[in-house]
């Protein structure tokens, strides 16, 4: 499995672990850095746009890291533990474990695969959770026993975590529960490391699940959530995992199966990263790119497609019933019949349903759902999309 890292007991020390990074422009990290304390100590929206400068006395001393051109690390470490008394311990504290959750998800998007490397201790450890806790394999089990007919397991996208699928005041898993009492388990992992990497983690993960034989796992993932669901197929497959046979339905709700045509602009990632203030400051850094951002833009699922840079065609598991939802931006019905080009904002319409002329995924188009004015984080809040799973997942 992954690294396991420790659990700091403040906020702070939690994003201290960035000065264990190396990084070369030290006028280009400190407007980083200044950049997140901004937003963190301005207690900015999850999705709103991140503050970029910092004033006062704050403003001066930022100004003087500038200057430095050696110890960044210690400089960063420094301030940041400085800057404690604005958070404090976040034990217990719901609003504040959540804006760390937040933090730490956006950073191991864009750094997680340096993070793991480094042994840093932001580096997220993917495990199933319930409740924003994490749970062990026994507690896990022990939901399963006591589940009646199905378990769906929810797989948040890039620079999210568990917490997020709860958008506006809907979240389709507890939906789920509520009306086909279905038993909720979410996985929170790090997605700044490869898909592939993720993949392998999860279907070792599950395969020390005690599925009983009248329980049927489903998967709803969102965005990165889903390739890392199918790679996580390959892989059960390839080692002959006994959970691939409980798996029952698997849905992915704008998941960029072949990748997007905004990356071959090359601003892609940037505007992936805008998707939460507390990543968007990395978008700055035009070389920080994580294996796992970088899978994402092309649709990568097993270690050979980044290892070669060729793509490989793995198709969806047998026996499995996949669904696939897209949306578009546009309120145009022609919108959605361009060759597919227009889409959510980041995700294509072929790419989300799985079409293409060489690995197309060959989802029924009876289990295909195209939305219309809903773009990607939209689609965690839309009632119309929540309705459509519903209906998928209703025996």
């Amino acid at each position: 499995m992954t690294k396991k890292s420790k659990k700091p007991k403040n906020l702070s020390s939690d994003i201290r672990g960035v000065s264990k990074l190396s990084i070369d422009a030290v006028k280009g990290t400190t407007k980083l850095v200044e950049a997140l304390h901004s937003t963190i100590s301005q207690y900015t929206p999850l999705l709103g746009t991140p503050k970029e400068k910092t004033k006062g006395l704050t403003s001066m001393v930022y100004k003087s890291i500038n200057g430095i051109t050696d110890l960044l690390g210690y400089g960063i470490d420094t301030l940041l533990s400085k800057s404690s008394y604005l958070h404090g311990d976040y034990s217990g504290d719901h609003k504040l474990s959540f804006r760390r959750e937040a933090i730490a998800s956006a950073m191991n998007g864009v750094l997680g695969d340096h993070f793991e490397n480094n042994d840093n201790p932001l580096a997220i450890t993917m495990s199933f959770r319930v409740g924003g806790r994490s749970l062990d394999i026994r507690e896990i089990n022990k939901l399963l026993a006591n589940t009646e007919s199905n378990a769906t397991i929810l797989i948040h996208g890039l620079c999210m975590n568990d917490l997020q699928w709860n958008r506006e005041g809907h979240n389709h898993g507890e939906c789920l529960s509520k009306d086909l009492n279905h038993t909720i388990i979410y996985l929170h992992y790090n997605t700044g490391l490869h898909v592939s990497e993720n993949g392998k983690y999860l279907t070792r993960l599950l395969n020390e699940l005690k599925v009983p034989t009248n329980v049927s796992l489903n998967f709803l993932t969102h965005s990165m959530g889903g390739l890392v669901a199918h790679s996580a197929c390959f892989y059960a497959k390839q080692a002959k995992h006994d959970w691939l046979h409980s798996l029952n339905k698997m849905i992915f709700i704008g998941t960029p199966h072949h990748g997007a045509l905004l990356a071959k602009g090359g601003h892609w990632a940037d505007i992936l990263l805008q998707i939460s203030p507390y990543s968007a400051p990395f978008a700055k850094i035009t070389k920080v790119r994580s294996n796992g951002l970088t899978d994402l833009r092309y649709g990568n699922v097993v270690d050979i497609d980044w290892q070669t840079d060729e793509r490989q065609k793995v198709p969806l598991p047998e026996k499995i019933s996949c669904f696939a939802i897209a949306t578009t931006t546009s309120d145009k019905e022609e919108s959605t019949l361009s060759n597919g080009v227009v889409g959510d904002g980041l995700v294509t319409i072929n790419s989300a349903l799985g079409k293409d002329k060489t690995f197309d995924l060959c989802i029924p188009k009876e289990n295909q759902w195209i939305g219309r004015k809903i773009n990607h984080m939209q689609m965690l809040s839309s009632k119309a999309i929540y309705q459509v799973i519903n209906n998928w997942l209703e025996d």
